[in-house]
């Protein structure tokens, strides 16, 4: 068996692992009808007030990326908008967020999209980094509900993350078989300044911070928790384990229902299962379609 093959098996596996863990979730789902008279019941002030939040969710990642890509070309804050929100539309087609970056790269000039593809994936990385960090911190506060695999993954991974981000900003060396393409890809996210680094981090703390609120508003609005502080962390954590979890459409909505059941212990699965299909609903759903509707007015141009 040649390598190519092993790592395609390994890949299978890994899948069918997580589709089997979310099946196992989702056992007792609530009944459709169920879910509609819940939804049904709420303010209308709801619904404008989640809008409100995604659309500050992904202006701030819009920011980011606009940050990122003016050490490349001049790009608007429009542009920066229909890009983040193409890469929302293609993600939920092309399994592992590859399709985000080949979202973006449409508005990005074709000489400069390798380095516009290693830029994003540096900035996906930090709002990994955010999310590993706050999962971290969740699990010293809420230690009982942390999964065991995680406690030695997390680590591992944010320690991973640091070395490679050490490396690619001090030393300009890349190995002698990478191709000039990706040379100048990684020279271009290790000529980033310190003062451009901080910036987008900071950017990636305050769109964590914005969609984890919204998360934890909805566990106190639907009755799952009662205190706010404990709403954030186990949001923190919901989110921390999510990351694990690889990114396919076809299960995207079964990961975001059942890893909140196997994080937080409650009876209640109706109203838990509504805050997180809202969730889905605001903060990927619409902007996937809102990113669809960009890449049909670019095409037709």
């Amino acid at each position: 068996m040649n390598r190519k093959r092993f790592w395609q098996i390994l890949r299978l596996l890994f899948v069918l692992c997580f589709v089997w863990l979310m099946l196992r979730e989702l056992k007792g789902f609530p009944d459709p009808l169920q879910l509609l008279g819940m939804v049904s019941r709420q303010s209308p002030w709801l619904w404008p007030a989640l809008l409100l939040a995604s659309a500050l969710n992904w202006l701030l990642e819009s920011l980011k990326w606009r940050s990122l890509l003016r050490h490349l070309q001049e790009c608007s804050t429009g542009h920066a908008i229909r890009g983040t929100l193409a890469g929302a539309a293609v993600s939920n087609i092309i399994p592992f967020r590859i399709g985000e970056y080949i979202g973006r790269l449409m508005w990005v000039n074709p000489e400069q999209r390798i380095s516009a593809a290693a830029l994003s994936v540096f900035g996906s990385m930090t709002q990994m980094l955010v999310t590993i960090l706050c999962g971290l911190a969740a699990g010293w506060m809420l230690p009982d509900l942390l999964p065991p695999a995680a406690k030695t993954l997390a680590p591992a991974f944010l320690l991973l993350f640091l070395i490679i981000a050490f490396w690619l900003h001090r030393s300009g060396r890349v190995p002698s078989r990478t191709s000039n393409a990706l040379q100048q890809a990684l020279e271009r996210v290790r000529v980033l300044r310190w003062g451009d680094m901080a910036l987008v981090f900071g950017i990636s703390v305050l769109r964590y911070l914005v969609f984890s609120s919204t998360y934890a508003f909805l566990l106190l609005h639907f009755g799952v928790l009662s205190d706010p502080l404990s709403a954030w962390w186990s949001v923190a954590l919901i989110f921390f384990v999510q990351s694990f979890f690889p990114s396919i459409a076809l299960v995207d909505v079964g990961v975001r229902v059942a890893v909140p059941m196997m994080v937080i212990p409650v009876g209640n699965d109706l109203a838990l299962t509504t805050a997180a299909l809202c969730i889905y609903l605001f903060n990927v759903l619409l902007p996937a379609l809102a990113g669809l509707f960009a890449i049909l007015q670019q095409r037709l141009r």
